[in-house]
């Protein structure tokens, strides 16, 4: 029973161990979750059927770039005294 005349206790802090009883245990069952997806599925028989090699055109762009004049060069300057 609590007393209206004193003060509210502070929640006690949660020991480290207690947290870990529930992670650890968690991230093991995701794990063999992920393995269990990753094992289960079937990837041979997608291997095993040939894939068809249809011959498709294609389509070659070719881009030829002409100079038509030459850059001048810059003018020269001289300083004198």
């Amino acid at each position: 029973m609590t007393s209206p005349y004193t003060a509210p206790q502070p929640p006690r802090p949660v020991p480290r161990w207690t947290r870990k009883r529930y992670a650890l245990p968690a991230l093991g069952l995701a794990f063999l979750i992920g393995l269990g997806a990753g094992f289960g599925s079937d990837s041979k028989a997608d291997d095993a059927r040939p894939a068809s090699a249809t011959p498709q055109p294609t389509a070659t762009v070719t881009a030829t770039m002409t100079a038509t004049a030459e850059a001048e060069p810059a003018p020269t300057v001289t300083e004198t005294v």
